[in-house]
């Protein structure tokens, strides 16, 4: 039993879009001040709007159509691995949410081409920052406890817990 493919595909463009926008916000202030560092920060915005809309869709996608499996684990490891899951989702929400208000709290441009207004105040505006930034650590935190998880079923264990949410053909080329 697997995952459909769009629940795949959605898991692992959240997964890439979170490690890349993590990146960038760890290591923008090593870019030197000028327009390298704003492109840099414009790419940080744009994929930020993109797991917006990627997260939006897959929850909608989730409640929906998307296809459940039963649960791999029973007891204490089933009721971790479902607080787990309601983390990172919660994470994920609270992440981007501070994420998009964060940018209009800085009056963020992307590229020049998009300048969204500013409002909130330098300090306020810092301080959503400092937030968004340990709410990112916290989801990352999370995500790695939650692939070590995953990587313990696949290697220990040796159940086929990891191959739900891998595409078949990734399964093959084995």
């Amino acid at each position: 039993m697997r995952y459909d493919l769009r629940t795949i595909a959605l898991h692992w463009a959240t997964v890439a879009l979170v490690l890349i926008l993590w990146t960038i916000g760890q290591t923008a202030d090593f870019v030197p001040r000028g327009p390298w560092r704003s492109a840099y920060w414009s790419l940080h915005f744009l994929f930020g709007f993109v797991f917006v809309a990627v997260l939006i869709f897959r929850i909608f996608w989730r409640s929906g159509e998307g296809r459940r499996l039963p649960p791999a684990d029973k007891g204490i490891l089933q009721f971790i691995s479902a607080g787990t899951h309601y983390l990172l989702y919660a994470l994920l929400v609270v992440v981007a949410s501070l994420g998009v208000i964060n940018a209009f709290a800085h009056g963020s441009s992307i590229f020049g081409l998009i300048k969204l207004p500013r409002l909130a105040s330098h300090s306020v505006a810092e301080s959503l920052t400092d937030i968004h930034g340990l709410a990112a650590n916290c989801l990352l935190a999370v995500a790695v406890f939650h692939a070590a998880a995953a990587l313990i079923h696949h290697y220990l264990w040796r159940d086929t817990l990891l191959a739900r949410m891998l595409p078949e053909s990734v399964l093959h080329e084995k």
